[in-house]
């Protein structure tokens, strides 16, 4: 009988107690023991179902022969008013607990894709980690015995029945969370102990589930942990759930004997915490490149501890153990490779056995020196133990020896010194078996230009020296990097990975770069203007430094014409090994598929700035219906319909999902590449995958892309799991500046996003544009790194071999001079176009005398061809001459985020678009957004707009609806917003903007807080001390009419429609889409650009 209860009154007449059998109809009022020793067995296992309803005929009739005592009847009625119990608290704990698993689901499959794994194992060691780990488990168990040895405490303490079926809830929550059945039980039991301290919880978790899964996350092993990624597994079938309760019945149940020793407040008299068991646990996240070194580390670890004397104590047996738990979880690996870690092991262990043979020693020197009369007696022993330590360590190295022989001649060929006759340096020569020299040179400093994946580039170079990433820049590492707004260097620092424009900044400040020995400039083939400058740079360089070596590389570079270039200089070959790869077009693709466009025209989107012309005018109809004969006649009628201009992102969803699924391709779905313009088709094609149902499991996305933090971006160069596959979505970063080795399928847009300089608008802008056939040939070679690939492009196999270029066109021949122009200024190597003149593929005189005029109009050149103090600003900022004099002047002036955000939207776009036959409801709406007479700022505050409804917190569908009522484009908003925090670090890392720490903290924070998961758009804030006026119209019209000067329009006659243009007395119309359009009384208008229009 339970403790505290108060004993009942035996009964007068026994035989009334044998001759009462009936059950109570209701529960009695008055809490009983029963209810408090439901806690830890409600609800029962499988164990205590009670017989079955054959056995009740049987039941009653030893009820007759054999009488109950009054204690048996007793505990019968215990167990009947437990059973009441039960079915009055059953359906309430199940609701409860499905509630709670539903919610818990529904937060696994929403949180799933932007959940990510902290890997501390970058910060923290294995043994620091284990020892955290220890004293947090240690001071729980601590505090939750001193919880229960103290009375309840200031906590309050539930009613019994409230105490039931908070824990039976809990109880089913865990067992449907896929912990097991034991653990669930020791959670319980510590929630129990911890009662009087757990607080009220919130809405969303019932009560105790959140202490219940900091104890299991504490106590239990990962192998006892549910993977967050899959499902619980389901019961199997025919078997009693867990948390079905005891059926009602006529039959007096058994009673339950985990029921005795229990008090009122249900918590176990001999248990008052539970106890954690031991277990040897080891770190599972091993990079494959780490296998070895890890399994070396951890052998000599546990060596060292086999020779340590107190290796028998209680801490020492538990670190062996996880020492050998991670030795026989590396074996396991199927990427270790343990013939070679035997091989390094065995060398490795002679070293550590001489140097514990020579610790022990200095350790007995010691001892002797401290205790001089024991070691007298112990003289001998210690003496014969170390000989014999020595003779089993020479044995040891004699075994590796297999023939003596080979020793001969080991030291014969020493290296020795000898005076390079090229540069008059010292230079190690080594003299070979079969008599040739091997010279070693002393390489310095090195640069090397990758100008993609900086830091991944360095860290992959530092893990090769066997180096932690970690060390990187420091006196620990030779190498070291350098990007914008952030260099890690040392004085040990032998290799610099840096971009092409830090090297630029180099030369701006000393032209011989005299701190650099070799130059190293990769993916040369993609032909920009800072390359080709750099190279007419180094042309002239290399005639004044003859020790500077350069090394020119790239896959699919003209290489005679690159070494012609530098006067003949030596081209060497490395080949590489690729797997065959299977090439399709878009006529392919919708044949697989048999896709049908939505609503093709009706849905198509104009830019309003843009005239309506025509569909597509490069490619003859007949030419392209010949090359299509073979295909379905759906196919070709699906090709007339869709614009190749246009990416159709619901074709490359249904693509990858068909390309899963048949059994010809499936064996291609392991590892997707897609190649895409920019971030806002990224964030488009990403949110679509993450929220269609076919990649809800078992697949992982990765975008990829500059403004994604790095350590998110690590995750896509990873194999993954057994049983999933993922896609990475991809710039043309992946073409060649990085690699993912994994890579089995490619899905091409072929297209990217350059910059070009518009001649009808007179300005450079970011437009997308089809790829060249070498850069789809760059493409389509991703997919066959590990095994035969496929590759689908996106167009049509005539646009591939008609329309495409053979080669990308130089930077120099489709950008403005002007920022060229200033730069051979800056870095005093000449006249202007004498210097432009000697690049590989010179732009024409004409141009280059049309870009130095440009700078002397707007006062960066004087007309001797030297730059003004704006000049020198101007060369630091990556713009044309005028958004750039945008910016300085948006600075002096305190209005810089009206500044930076109109220079991003001169530099991409227009915001505003409209389907077809809807142009007029567009201009309707550009009109509300009217602004001081001024175009720019109308576009301004139609971005504040937008900025103002994503800050709101009300969600991706108020942006759209949005967007859709104002005939807004999310993505080109997207990318003004992008191209504004490029802008503003540019400010920033030219001087003319100082920030202070913690804005620049804040900056690095915005520029790298996009992530895996569902797009969340985060904008970059300005410092307010220079953004005072940004709501001052005067003050924004009139430094843009300063930074645009001398583009001046003026109306000679008020009311009359046409302006005349300043600078060349040349009439001018206002365009259709201008909010100035009819506005006959304006007299003076700034002006951007010019253009010719067909309206």
């Amino acid at each position: 009988m339970a403790g505290n209860k108060k004993k009942k009154k035996p009964a007068a007449n026994p035989a009334r107690g044998f001759a009462t059998t009936s059950i109570a109809a209701k529960p009695r009022p008055e809490a009983t023991e029963s209810q408090t020793a439901a806690p830890s067995s409600a609800p029962p296992d499988k164990n205590d179902v009670p017989p079955s309803t054959t056995e009740t005929p049987k039941a009653d009739s030893n009820t007759s022969e054999n009488p109950l005592s009054a204690e048996e009847f007793e505990k019968q009625l215990e167990e009947s008013e437990l059973q009441l119990l039960v079915e009055k608290l059953a359906q309430k704990c199940k609701r409860d607990a499905a509630r709670q698993r539903n919610r818990l689901e529904t937060d696994r499959r929403l949180l799933r894709g932007q959940a990510e794994s902290v890997n501390s194992f970058k910060w923290f060691s294995a043994d620091l980690m284990d020892h955290i780990q220890d004293l947090i488990s240690g001071e729980t168990r601590f505090s939750v015995s001193s919880l229960s040895a103290e009375s309840h405490g200031a906590g309050k303490m539930p009613s019994e029945e409230e105490m039931v079926s908070r824990l039976w809830t809990l109880q089913l929550t865990l067992q449907h969370a896929g912990f097991e059945e034991s653990r669930v039980r020791s959670a319980v039991k510590h929630i129990l102990d911890i009662t009087p301290s757990i607080s009220t919880p919130g809405k969303d978790l019932i009560w105790g589930l959140e202490e219940s899964l900091d104890w299991l996350a504490r106590e239990c092993g990962l192998e006892e942990l549910p993977a967050y990624d899959n499902r619980p597994k389901p019961t199997s079938k025919g078997e009693t759930p867990s948390d079905s309760p005891i059926p009602s019945r006529s039959t007096t149940p058994k009673p339950n004997r985990h029921l005795a020793g229990r008090g009122l407040d249900g918590r176990d008299r001999k248990m008052q915490s539970p106890v954690k068991k031991t277990i040897a646990t080891c770190d599972s996240d091993v990079e494959p490149d780490e296998l070895i070194p890890e399994y070396i580390s951890t052998k000599t670890k546990l060596l060292e501890l086999s020779r340590t004397p107190a290796a028998v104590s209680d801490d020492n047996a538990m670190t062996v153990a996880k020492l050998e738990a991670k030795i026989q979880m590396i074996e396991n690996d199927v990427l270790f490779d343990k013939p070679t870690a035997e091989a390094q092991w065995r060398g490795k262990k002679i070293a550590v056995e001489q140097q514990l043979a020579v610790t022990r020693k200095q350790r007995e020197a010691k001892r002797e020196n401290a205790v001089p009369m024991e070691s007298l007696v112990l003289e001998d022993p210690k003496e014969r133990g170390i000989n014999n330590e020595a003779e089993r360590v020479a044995a040891e190295i004699l075994a590796q020896v297999e023939d003596m022989d080979d020793l001969e001649g080991l030291f014969d060929s020493l290296p020795q010194s000898e005076i390079d006759p090229a540069t008059g340096k010292s230079q190690i020569v080594i003299n070979s078996a079969d008599g040739r020299k091997m010279v070693l040179k002393d390489f310095g400093k090195w640069t090397g230009m990758g100008p993609r994946r900086i830091l991944e580039e360095a860290c992959r170079s530092s893990a090769e020296l066997g180096e932690n990433c970690n060390d990187i820049g420091t006196n620990r590492s030779l190498i070291g990097y350098s990007i914008r707004l952030e260099a890690n260097v040392s004085k040990e620092t032998r290799l610099i990975y840096a971009t092409i424009g830090i090297v630029m900044r180099m030369l701006e400040g000393s032209n011989d770069l005299k701190d650099i020995t070799h130059l190293v400039l990769d993916e040369v083939h993609e032909r920009s203007i800072d390359s080709d400058f750099l190279l007419i740079v180094l042309k002239r360089l290399m005639i004044q430094r003859k020790d500077l070596k350069v090394v020119l590389m790239s896959a699919t570079v003209d290489a005679d014409r690159f070494s012609a270039y530098l006067g003949g200089a030596p081209i060497l070959n490395v080949p590489g090994r690729t797997f065959p790869v299977e090439v399709r077009y878009l006529e392919d693709a919708i044949e697989l598929t048999s896709y049908t466009p939505p609503n093709s025209a009706g849905d198509k989107m104009v830019d309003l700035d843009d005239d309506i012309g025509d569909a597509d005018p490069d490619a003859p109809k007949s030419e392209i219906s010949q090359s299509l004969a073979a295909y379905s006649p759906k196919t070709r009628s699906t090709l007339s319909q869709l614009d190749e201009y246009q990416i159709e992102f619901d074709l490359i969803v249904q693509l990858i999902a068909r390309i899963a699924t048949d059994e010809d391709l499936q064996s291609y779905s392991s590892a997707i590449l897609i190649f895409l313009p920019g971030i806002a088709e990224i964030r488009t094609l990403n949110d679509m995958l993450l929220g269609d149902p076919r990649f809800a499991k078992e697949w992982l996305v990765y975008p990829l892309h500059s403004t994604i933090a790095t350590d998110d971006q690590e995750a896509a160069f990873l194999i993954p799991p057994p049983g999933m596959r993922k896609i990475v979505l991809a710039t043309n970063i992946a073409e060649t500046g990085i690699t993912i080795p994994d890579v089995t399928c490619v899905i091409d847009t072929g297209k990217h996003r350059e910059m070009r300089f518009d001649e009808r608008r007179q300005l450079s802008r970011l437009i997308d544009t089809f790829i060249s056939r070498a850069n789809a040939k760059q493409r389509r070679g991703r997919a066959g790194r590990v095994q035969k690939g496929l590759c689908f492009h996106m167009y049509t196999q005539f646009r591939h071999n008609n329309l495409m270029g053979d080669q990308q066109t130089p930077e120099m021949l489709r950008l403005s001079l002007q920022d060229l122009a200033i730069r051979v200024k800056i870095c005093k190597i000449g006249g202007i176009e004498e210097t432009l003149g000697d690049a590989l593929d010179p732009p024409s005189a004409k141009n280059i005398r049309r870009a130095i005029d440009a700078l002397i109009d707007v006062r960066a050149l004087t007309p001797g061809e030297d730059l003004t103090p704006l000049g020198h600003q101007l060369a630091r900022l990556p713009l044309d001459v005028f958004l750039g004099k945008l910016i300085l002047f948006g600075t002096i002036f305190k209005c810089l985020d009206v500044a930076l955000t109109l220079a991003a939207i001169l530099s991409s776009k227009s915001p505003f678009s409209a389907p077809f036959g809807q142009r007029a409801q567009a201009d309707n709406a550009r009109a509300a957004f009217r602004r001081a007479d001024s175009d720019l700022l109308t576009v301004y505050n139609a971005y504040l707009g937008w900025k103002k409804t994503c800050l709101s917190n009300s969600g991706v569908g108020k942006e759209m609806q949005f967007c859709r009522k104002n005939f807004l484009s999310q993505q080109t908003l997207s990318n003004i917003e992008d191209l504004k925090g490029q802008l503003l670090v540019s400010l920033a890392d030219s001087g003319f903007l100082p920030l202070t720490d913690e804005e620049r903290k804040a900056l690095s924070r915005q520029r790298f807080s996009g992530g895996r998961g569902r797009r969340q758009q985060h904008f970059f804030e300005v410092p307010g001390r220079v953004n005072m006026h940004s709501d001052n119209d005067v003050v924004s019209a009139s430094v843009v009419a300063w930074s645009f000067y001398p583009k001046l329009l003026v109306r000679d006659t008020p009311g009359m429609k046409g302006m005349r243009n300043i600078g060349n007395n040349q009439s001018i119309s206002i365009h259709p889409s201008s909010v100035n359009r009819g506005h006959f009384d304006i007299k003076w208008l700034s002006y951007y650009h010019i253009m010719q229009s067909k309206s």
